[in-house]
């Protein structure tokens, strides 16, 4: 598909050892201000809702169901939930950045260490 000259497709990312850490403690973050809790409650009252097929979600419920990953030995309890959705949020930016990778009319950018550009660049787009 030929891209639409009047759009600039900036890819702004991120380097991988950040984006690991940035989901280790994202994962954290949920579990701990009750995540679990919230997949029980709209399971209950939305068990055929989509949402619960979505990254993090499809895990908590795999793990309330007693459903564990074939193929892999899994920790036990929450940690064993922490490690599937960290690993599950991982593929799914794998996925992301293949794609991208196929933009090639995109300009990519490392967030942090290509500040200067990016901001050089949103001023020269109209």
């Amino acid at each position: 598909q030929i891209p639409d000259p009047a759009f600039t497709l900036l890819i702004i990312d991120r380097e991988q050892s950040e984006l690991v850490n940035r989901i280790e403690l994202r994962t954290t973050e949920m579990l701990e201000r009750g995540f679990l809790n919230e997949v029980k409650i709209l399971l209950d009252e939305y068990p055929n809702a989509p949402a619960l097929k979505s990254v993090g979600y499809q895990q908590v419920v795999d793990f309330l169901s007693g459903i564990l990953p074939s193929g892999r030995k899994v920790s036990t309890g929450e940690k064993g939930l922490h490690e599937e959705i960290s690993l599950a949020t991982r593929q799914l930016v794998k996925r992301q950045r293949t794609w991208f990778r196929g933009q090639t009319e995109g300009e990519w950018f490392i967030l942090d260490s290509d500040r200067s550009k990016i901001e050089a660049k949103f001023k020269t787009i109209k």
